[in-house]
């Protein structure tokens, strides 16, 4: 089994196989230590086994559980459900979307939600949003919306400023985000600040 294979499964969830595979794609340097043991004889499985724990638990803490995209913190949670982060950590409001709680390893060290776990909440109350499922639940929420441009909705989160920012005033696609990250990017004030110097360009 390749490293995704068993996290996925470690995660009960083999449904995101081809997604956390994409985090492995752009995060070469956590499962390199690997690599030269798959390449040698069937004799180096214990070697294997014994360093599985650590590099996996690594990759999934520093990259699948850092930047949002099958999983989401809570400020990428409420920037990609359209609700005020103040109003998402309400508990009322929160236990709105408990189906989607992650209670995997590190689950103790913060709160994440399942994103697609997200999206069937909203589809079966056949809502568009987050913020209009809560509305339709009779929650008082305020919309989230992008730091760089109040009025504007956020949708993604910045992994420099920890904000919720929307598509228009944030970039993506910056070489060192996994490739699954989708919805991490940099504000584009951020962008324009320290891009230079951190080789955002």
């Amino acid at each position: 089994m390749t490293p995704p294979d068993i996290l996925a499964r470690i995660l009960g969830k083999e449904e995101e196989l081809d997604r956390i595979a994409l985090y492995g794609a752009g995060e070469q340097d956590a499962l390199q230590e690997l690599l030269p043991y798959y390449e040698q004889s069937r004799s180096n499985v214990s070697v294997i086994r014994n360093r599985y724990h650590r590099i996996l638990g690594n990759w999934l803490n520093s990259s699948i559980l850092r930047y949002p995209g099958i999983l989401v913190n809570e400020v990428a949670a409420a920037s990609y459900l359209g609700i005020h982060e103040e109003d998402l950590s309400e508990d009322s409001v929160k236990k709105l979307f408990k189906n989607a709680f992650y209670k995997g390893p590190f689950s103790d060290c913060g709160q994440w939600w399942w994103r697609r776990e997200l999206d069937k909440i909203i589809a079966a109350a056949n809502c568009k949003t987050g913020f209009e499922y809560a509305k339709k639940k009779g929650k008082h929420v305020r919309p989230c919306q992008c730091v760089e441009k109040r009025h504007a909705k956020a949708g993604y989160y910045c992994m420099i400023r920890g904000k919720p920012v929307c598509d228009e005033h944030s970039r993506g696609g910056i070489s060192w985000f996994p490739g699954g990250a989708d919805l991490a990017r940099v504000s584009l004030s951020e962008y324009q600040k320290v891009g230079p110097f951190v080789g955002l360009y």
